[in-house]
This record gives structure tokens, C-alpha cells and sequence, in this order.
């Protein structure tokens, strides 16, 4: 509404005005729009499960003898370098750490989705931010984004 009451009465709010209760509008809906998206994709009890799988699948290929900060530093440098193209990284993954133990292929998979979906919420705080400074720093009503989110969650997970 463009009208405000003040101790003069009922006075048209400046554009300013306008401007500063939109972008407080903005942004109180952000951190409900990003918690939003994010459990579309991910939900929470989706997240709780993939604490436990990533312990779980370390523990275990640590007791066959993998290295698991080696294993670490692959599984992050395949998520950044494919994402969003799980297959191609699995791949990648399995071919260099081959076994014929069915476990240790199962939990290295298991551990490379827990990378792409915890990079999937990763890459939507980072939109989040951009959103965030784009709102505080927008000088008109135009310059306003909207809250729309672009990072893409992993075909088939």
C-alpha cells in the first residue's frame, strides 16, 4: 500500500519506503524459500540417512584398507569437476578405486551421492547469498530479484 498513517495523518510512503518493506519482505521469505527447495530435492530424513551412510561406507572401506582422506579429496574433486553428472563421476570413481569386494563398490557409491546431494545444498547457499546481496543491495523496486533458485539436483538421486 503506498499510504501510511503518521502524526500528520494519512501520507503517501515514499518510493524509498516502498523500496526498503519490499526488500524486508524478500528478505524474511528467503531463508523459507531456500529451506524450501532444498527439501524438494533433499529432504530431511533424506539427510539424517546420508550422515549415517557416509560414517557407515567410510568405516568400512577403511577396513579394506582404503585411504580414506585420498578417498576424501577424489570423491570432492569428482562432485566439483562433474556435478551435476553423478554417473560420469561414479564411474570415474569406481574405475580408479576397482575392486571385486561388491561392498566396497557399493559404499563408494553410497559415499560419491552423499557428496552430490551435500553439494547440491552447498551450491544453494551460495545462491542464497548471491539472492541475499542482490535484495540488499537493489536501489529500486526493478533491481529487485526474484527468489528463484537455478542449481539442479542430480538426476537420479
Amino acid at each position: 500500500t503506498r499510504m501510511k498513517i503518521t502524526d500528520k495523518g494519512i501520507v503517501e510512503k515514499t518510493d524509498d519506503e516502498i523500496l526498503q518493506e519490499k526488500k524486508q519482505e524478500l528478505l524474511n521469505q528467503l531463508p523459507t524459500k531456500t529451506t524450501q527447495y532444498i527439501f524438494k530435492y533433499y529432504p530431511a530424513i533424506k539427510q539424517q540417512s546420508d550422515i549415517n551412510d557416509k560414517e557407515n561406507a567410510e568405516s568400512y572401506l577403511a577396513l579394506q584398507g582404503l585411504d580414506i582422506i585420498a578417498l576424501r579429496k577424489d570423491i570432492a574433486d569428482l562432485t566439483i569437476k562433474h556435478y551435476p553428472d553423478f554417473n560420469t563421476a561414479l564411474n570415474e570413481i569406481l574405475l580408479k578405486y576397482q575392486s571385486d569386494n561388491q561392498y566396497v563398490n557399493y559404499w563408494l557409491t553410497q559415499a560419491l551421492k552423499v557428496a552430490f546431494r551435500n553439494y547440491f545444498v552447498f551450491l544453494v547457499k551460495q545462491e542464497y547469498n548471491t539472492v541475499k546481496q542482490a535484495i540488499e543491495t537493489a536501489k529500486t523496486i526493478q533491481e529487485l530479484p526474484e527468489i528463484m533458485f537455478k542449481t539442479q539436483f542430480p538426476e537420479g538421486l
